[in-house]
């Protein structure tokens, strides 16, 4: 799991940042669900549908 899953699903064991509050996380609102159950593999996912391109990207750099 990525860095950026863990801290936009409230993964993360502790939190540095002291407006999270961890009793509050069960109601963080999804506005559109994801369809795969991790980051990338719903990039892949949009990728293989047509629905995101990765071209621009350099070939060693870090997606998510």
């Amino acid at each position: 799991m990525s860095k950026a899953e863990r801290h936009n699903e409230r993964k993360n064991e502790t939190y540095e940042n002291i407006n999270v509050i961890e009793e509050r996380i069960p109601y963080n609102v999804h506005f559109k669900k994801p369809f795969a159950p991790t980051y990338m593999e719903q990039l892949k996912q949009m990728e293989a549908d047509g629905m995101v391109s990765l071209r621009g990207l350099r070939k060693r750099r870090n997606v998510l």
